[in-house]
């Protein structure tokens, strides 16, 4: 399965676990199948500020010490378009 504890490398205080469970096959995968991970909005200063979903999601991860693959996207703005940015190649 590929569970195991991890150094936490987002520790900044003390209240921070030095250690967090991880899937470091899934969290491998993330980085290239993740949509937010791979959502030009990421890019925003701050992240994701235009996709509050997205951004939601990014303040709970860095909260809580967490990691999501988020494979479907169905964020949309007040006009209903989809908030799903590719980045640009």
């Amino acid at each position: 399965m590929g569970i195991e504890q991890v150094a936490n490398k987002y520790k900044k205080t003390d209240n921070d676990p030095a250690m967090v469970w991880a899937n470091t096959k899934m969290d491998a995968a993330r980085r290239e199948e993740c949509l937010c991970f791979n959502c030009d909005r990421k890019n925003e200063e701050p992240p994701y500020a235009s996709c509050p979903v997205a951004g939601y999601i990014y303040d709970l991860c860095k909260t809580h010490n967490m990691a999501m693959a988020v494979t479907r996207c169905g964020a949309t703005d007040a006009e209903g378009t989809l908030l799903y940015k590719p980045i640009p190649v």
